[in-house]
């Protein structure tokens, strides 16, 4: 059973690399960045995030959006993720810093909530489970430096 379930995490990870573009390239690194729809009552559906790489803009997601980002170039990369509502910041941002590397794929869920701001973490085995099933109202590619 533990073996079926390593398959089956290691082809959703397959997946997921080529639907991106098509296929997976090895001389990009790759990151999806998920944020599932938020209830009502926790204040996120209203929140846009922006999210920033090394403290430079690159989009915002609404809820129930992914995004995936392709680098070119590698190495060390802070990942921030703000709220914002009507153009003011709300709540306290999520930080996590990445060492991207050509040929790998990165995975990151984000939510957020009008009181506590964003929050994220790195996807578990449970995450993808539940990802199969799910359909996303907007999806996004972007290539670094285009």
């Amino acid at each position: 059973m533990k073996k079926v379930l390593g398959l089956v995490f290691m082809l959703m990870f397959l997946v997921s690399s080529v639907q991106c573009f098509g296929q997976a390239s090895s001389d990009t690194a790759t990151i999806y960045i998920y944020r599932l729809q938020e209830s009502m009552f926790s204040g996120g559906r209203g929140l846009n995030v922006k999210i920033f790489f090394n403290d430079k803009e690159i989009t915002s997601m609404m809820t129930n959006t992914k995004l995936c980002y392709k680098f070119t170039t590698t190495g060390k990369v802070k990942v921030k993720c703000v709220g914002n509502f009507a153009g003011s910041p709300i709540g306290s941002p999520y930080v996590e810093e990445f060492n991207f590397e050509k040929g790998k794929t990165y995975h990151l869920s984000i939510s957020a909530g009008s009181m506590t701001g964003v929050s994220g973490e790195i996807p578990n085995e449970r995450f993808f489970k539940k990802l199969n099933d799910y359909e996303f109202a907007d999806s996004m590619t972007i290539i670094e430096g285009r």
